[in-house]
């Protein structure tokens, strides 16, 4: 497949296996709260087993993650690699986000926990250690963080844990702000975005925790809207 995408990226033709993995990942990266049964049988159809579909959701979840603290850092990737490189379209434009009264309410599809118990643990590990254990933010601001990337990814049960950090102050709107640009246009992250958080007092290890607690809110909001 590699050497097809080094021949003609344009023209590569994917087996049904790996077309169906494809459309789940643009799906959940592009607009998570859109993901119906109907996608969930299309995966089943392809041969993925429930096992293999939460797995891939993880993975999706996990790049989620990784990426938008590639895009708010400026990290460059530390090797090389034969593919074309990536251009972005810095005029591209997010996806319209439904009414709050539109978001998915539903119960659970696929219980994560029970699928994949490790990699549930990890994420719950790693859930402690952004709020609970790291303290380079108040609870407050992560939670303000979290809020407003949740709202962009139309997560109404994220929403609800987080429903006391609506932002009140400039700070808080600050905040909001930061989380709301790298969850819906992380491509467009510079560094006047870190400046803001400078201006209101993060220091370079607060600016990564806020950096983290909205990836981790990216990715957990997509394996909540994709699974339940």
């Amino acid at each position: 497949m590699a050497a097809q995408v080094l021949r003609d990226p344009r023209g590569l033709v994917l087996p049904p296996r790996e077309r169906a993995l494809s459309g789940l990942a643009a799906l959940l990266a592009e607009a998570p709260w859109t993901l119906e049964d109907e996608d969930v049988d299309r995966l089943r159809a392809a041969s993925l087993s429930d096992e293999e579909i939460a797995h891939a959701v993880a993975i999706v979840g996990m790049f989620s993650h990784f990426t938008r603290a590639a895009d708010a850092t400026a990290i460059a990737p530390d090797y090389t690699s034969p593919l074309p490189r990536l251009e972005i379209d810095m005029s591209r434009e997010p996806l319209p986000r439904p009414a709050p009264e539109d978001w998915p309410r539903r119960p659970a599809r696929l219980r994560f926990d029970r699928l994949l118990p490790d990699i549930a643990g990890g994420f719950a590990r790693w859930r402690d250690y952004v709020f609970t254990a790291t303290a380079a933010l108040s609870e407050q601001d992560r939670a303000t963080l979290a809020r407003a990337a949740a709202f962009q990814l139309c997560d109404a049960g994220a929403l609800s844990e987080h429903a006391h950090a609506s932002p009140s102050s400039p700070r808080e709107e600050t905040l909001a702000g930061f989380a709301e640009k790298l969850t819906l246009t992380p491509w467009r992250m510079e560094q006047a975005d870190v400046e803001a958080l400078r201006s209101i007092g993060l220091d370079d290890r607060a600016v990564l925790h806020a950096i983290a607690v909205v990836g981790y809110q990216n990715q957990a909001s997509r394996v909540r809207l994709a699974l339940g």
